[in-house]
């Protein structure tokens, strides 16, 4: 929905905790791989509530992750004692409450509605009997507000084409034209990969310094670099709801193949 010149997203969440919470980042990619959607618990929580886990149920990892400040023993030109940051990172086991008995379900959490500058990518006018792709208004709305506060990155969507790629050295994303996809969510998963290597550029996130450069093709380097892009598109189609059989089964198959690379940072994900 169009409004005021921004359009607006209903995102409905597909997994939560027990206290209502909606689950993200990374622990969207860990449930969605669980076949279950909702409500997850832990098996202490679900013990406590008089509850039970049937048995042969599997649980599913989930992460918490946050940096806190601590004072240190030391002390600044003042005598306050200097603080430091300390990033914390903690997992825990949870259970869908379909996979339990004795548990009362809880409501779902309200969706949350989210804006996004409304600059829509136009096409050249098709060929006469040629098919217009059907855009997504949300996938638009999130390139548009990311190619905005990316500038200068350059976006371009080829009239045809068979490259797709992210160019660090002149900070552009080149993709095919959506017509050369057969399902319209593939083009997205696969623009969406593009932009995720584009957060890496130096006036970013900076991820390419280490590198020194391109990255040898099938290096660590370059294989963590592939699953920061992948893990970005999947995760980005599966909160405006565009995730299908085709793109969450070749994602798995991308992110499988390519950590089989990664050896000396198990915990990376």
């Amino acid at each position: 929905m169009v409004v005021d010149g921004w359009t607006e997203i209903t995102i409905t969440p597909q997994f939560w905790n027990r206290a209502g919470k909606p689950y993200s980042g990374v622990n969207i990619w860990l449930l969605g791989a669980s076949g279950h959607r909702g409500e997850f618990i832990t098996f202490t929580q679900c013990k406590k509530e008089g509850g039970s886990v049937k048995k042969g149920a599997k649980a599913s990892t989930v992460v918490y992750w946050n940096m806190i400040r601590k004072e240190t023993d030391e002390l600044d030109e003042n005598g306050n004692k200097k603080m430091k940051t300390i990033p914390i990172l903690k997992y825990y086991n949870v259970f869908s409450v379909e996979d339990c008995e004795g548990l009362k379900k809880k409501p779902a959490p309200a969706p949350r509605v989210v804006r996004y500058p409304k600059v829509h990518y136009e096409y050249p006018e098709p060929k006469e009997g040629e098919p217009v792709p059907e855009f997504n208004d949300a996938a638009e709305a999130i390139i548009a507000g990311y190619v905005q506060r990316a500038d200068p990155l350059k976006l371009y969507r080829e009239d045809y084409s068979d490259e797709a790629y992210y160019s660090p050295s002149q900070d552009k994303v080149v993709v095919p034209n959506a017509k050369q996809y057969t399902e319209i969510a593939e083009y997205y998963s696969t623009l969406f990969h593009e932009l995720g290597h584009s957060t890496g550029h130096a006036s970013r996130l900076n991820r390419f310094a280490e590198a020194k450069g391109s990255a040898a093709f099938g290096s660590e380097s370059y294989s963590r670099e592939e699953l920061v892009a992948e893990m970005t598109s999947a995760i980005i189609l599966n909160t405006i709801g565009m995730e299908t059989g085709n793109t969450f089964r070749n994602s798995a198959a991308y992110v499988q193949s390519w950590s089989e690379h990664i050896k000396n940072d198990p915990m990376m994900f």
